[in-house]
């Protein structure tokens, strides 16, 4: 079975550690516009005022590797440098 995840926030991961638990076979896509992996929103303030990254990647920076998802797009691991923004073009 094929699953596309459309975000890739909290509930986005959330629904693809899910889906992997129950079914170890399925092809799961999860889509970001985000170039950096998965963050927690809540922690951006932290990350800005002292730099920490601890608690920014709640799920780590290898999210995807353990839950056997592939790595494509412009994401290469990086911390945000700016507050996430919606595309405006």
């Amino acid at each position: 079975m094929r699953i596309v995840i459309i975000g890739a926030g909290p509930a986005g991961v959330t629904v693809a550690e899910t889906v992997r638990r129950y079914d170890e076979a399925s092809e799961i896509t999860l889509l970001s516009a985000e170039p950096f992996p998965p963050y927690a929103p809540p922690a951006l303030a932290d990350h800005f005022l002292s730099g920490r990254e601890d608690r920014l990647y709640w799920r780590g920076r290898d999210v995807a590797a353990g839950l056997r998802l592939p790595r494509r797009g412009r994401g290469q691991g990086h911390p945000p440098a700016t507050s996430p923004r919606p595309s405006t073009a």
